[in-house]
């Protein structure tokens, strides 16, 4: 039995695709899933992002939700810049984690 009946893309944002994060926000309604998947290197800017391999430490916002979760977790020091800091060419002055969090509660209040 097939769900893709049941899965919607609702959100996917390319709106300054060469400067910043491309990601998409998909519902599965049978599965009462959220899902938040970013799209891969594709720009000089991407590539250069990915040549940064330092990590950076962050707390983990979840590590109360389950057994054996970490305080703190290591993201990949360019993707952290994409995700936690706002663009200088942003058009809403917003970090792109923001913007996905919003994006994520209004969909979850809808269904």
């Amino acid at each position: 039995m097939s769900r893709a009946k049941d899965s919607t893309l609702d959100i996917f944002s390319d709106e300054n695709s060469l400067a910043e994060l491309v990601y998409a926000i998909g519902v599965d309604q049978s599965r009462r899933r959220v899902t938040v998947a970013f799209r891969g290197s594709v720009t000089k800017t991407d590539w250069i992002t990915d040549m940064n391999m330092l990590c950076k430490e962050v707390p983990n916002l979840v590590k109360n939700e389950g057994a054996h979760q970490e305080a703190n977790l290591l993201i990949h020091s360019g993707f952290y810049e994409y995700l936690f800091v706002p663009s200088k060419d942003s058009q809403t002055g917003r970090a792109k984690f923001e913007e996905i969090v919003d994006q994520a509660r209004r969909i979850l209040a809808q269904n």
